[in-house]
């Protein structure tokens, strides 16, 4: 039937997207810039901007590929440096955090012999896997998904900018199978999802407004080499006509 097909076609779509993690952003738009999404025009400069005519309630991210702000999403195809390594995606970071096993062999696993966000995802849920889910982990995954979502943002100057853009407007997870991370597809989920993305936003928005009034780009210290040398990695999966456009617009050390 025709709800089949469309979520073939749409399984087909994830599975490419995943394929060209190796060149994330190039991929999804002409000249090394990501498109905003269907139904908005590029804006003139400034965080915000990125709407016509009025400003929707809330910004609305779903775990489809071709979806609406699916770039803000964990399973966009968008390789990030954390601790040492360099993942697919945000969500194999995530995933790969919630076992007891030895970090650097769980680590190892999701980045190398997992392609896929789903790959990521039935490993994560498999009870039987490799690995035993640590007991701490409903204490710690929301700092993980932090620390996913910091290192995502500040290492993708397209992706940031989008975020920005979206000024302070409310963003929302939609899934009717998830009640925790998102809005369990009736608005009476827990979103913390989108939640956590809007506090990655304020902090990106603080921390260039910092930079901005120091005048200075080094406000970081620490923090601010860490998300340097995570930027320059995953520039490695970027060609070089791409880097050369985002050399003039980058300053190393907008987290604190």
């Amino acid at each position: 039937n025709l709800r089949k097909r469309r979520m073939n076609i749409l399984q087909r779509e994830h599975f490419i997207a995943m394929r060209r993690a190796s060149a994330p952003l190039t991929s999804m738009a002409e000249g090394g810039r990501l498109p905003l999404t269907r139904n908005h025009s590029a804006p003139d400069s400034g965080p915000g901007a990125a709407f016509s005519g009025s400003r929707p309630r809330s910004i609305v991210v779903e775990n489809i590929p071709g979806s609406d702000f699916f770039q803000l999403s964990n399973h966009f195809a968008c390789p990030i440096r954390v601790r040492n390594r360099v993942f697919p995606t945000a969500e194999h970071f995530f995933q790969s955090q919630k076992y007891n096993a030895d970090e650097a062999a769980s680590a190892d696993h999701f980045c190398r012999n997992l392609p896929t966000v789903q790959d990521a995802l039935n490993c994560g849920r498999d009870r039987n896997g490799p690995f035993s889910i640590r007991r701490d982990w409903k204490a710690v995954k929301e700092d993980v998904m932090r620390e996913a979502l910091r290192a995502k943002f500040s290492q993708h100057d397209a992706l940031s900018d989008l975020l920005l853009r979206t000024g302070s407007t409310e963003i929302v997870l939609r899934s009717d199978t998830d009640a925790y991370w998102a809005d369990s597809g009736n608005g009476r989920g827990g979103n913390r999802f989108g939640r956590l993305l809007m506090d990655c936003r304020d902090q990106l928005s603080a921390s260039l407004n910092s930079s901005a009034a120091a005048g200075a780009g080094d406000c970081g210290g620490t923090a601010g080499d860490a998300a340097g040398a995570g930027r320059k990695e995953a520039e490695k999966h970027q060609p070089q006509q791409q880097r050369q456009q985002e050399g003039g617009r980058r300053q190393d050390g907008r987290w604190h």
